[in-house]
């Protein structure tokens, strides 16, 4: 079973490197670019922040709240963040809720796909709805290559604790998560989704985590 584990690890960082090491080959170019923050602000009327700390800062200084979308900032951030301050058009005043991008609208950013359907319907709509950023599609990629790579021997290993904090500990250390660009404080709702997302990769191939 420590042979298991090793492997699964060792093939998850591997993953990690292709998926997350890489993140140009896997989403750049994805992201709609804006020719003027004119242009922008009809979709975006606050504006467009890099990451949420960007956010909170831009609303601290006064600002309405901007939309965030690290795919969108840059795409073009280096033409429209004129001040450099990870906020692209930001506009003066309360928000707007139109800001705020609906449920409904799709996600800024492209996911890879797993080559399980209901894997990817269910990232899909994690990323249509907000609840996921680009760096966390990547991550949840790398997590069911990981196990669709060699299901017959880490999905039955699934069922060991052991086996599973394994994993979780090499993909959503804080140190690991921080390292590409993950707040380290999102860890519990990643691997929840985990729970949920690596059972239906496995029912694919007929077998059970549990």
């Amino acid at each position: 079973m420590k042979k298991i584990v090793a492997s699964l690890i060792g093939t998850t960082l591997v993953m990690g490197v292709i998926a997350i090491g890489t993140p140009a080959q896997a989403s750049q170019g994805t992201a709609k670019k804006y020719s003027s923050c004119a242009d922008l602000l009809k979709k975006y009327p606050n504006g467009v922040a890099k990451n949420k700390k960007a956010q909170a800062k831009a609303v601290k200084n006064g600002n309405a709240k901007p939309a965030v979308s690290l795919s969108l900032y840059n795409t073009n951030g280096a033409r429209l963040d004129r001040d450099k301050d990870g906020v692209m058009c930001e506009q003066e005043g309360a928000s707007q809720t139109e800001s705020e991008p609906t449920p409904s609208t799709e996600a800024s950013f492209t996911l890879l796909p797993t080559g399980v359907v209901l894997v990817d319907a269910f990232l899909a709509a994690l990323a249509d709805t907000g609840k996921i950023d680009e760096k966390e599609g990547q991550l949840f990629w790398v997590g069911i290559k990981t196990f669709t790579s060699d299901p017959f021997t880490y999905c039955p290993a699934m069922r060991r604790p052991d086996v599973k904090e394994g994993m979780y500990s090499a993909l959503l250390s804080d140190d690991k998560l921080a390292s590409i660009g993950i707040d380290p404080s999102r860890r519990e709702y990643l691997a929840s989704q985990f729970d949920l997302l690596i059972p239906i990769a496995c029912s694919k191939y007929g077998i059970s985590t549990s």
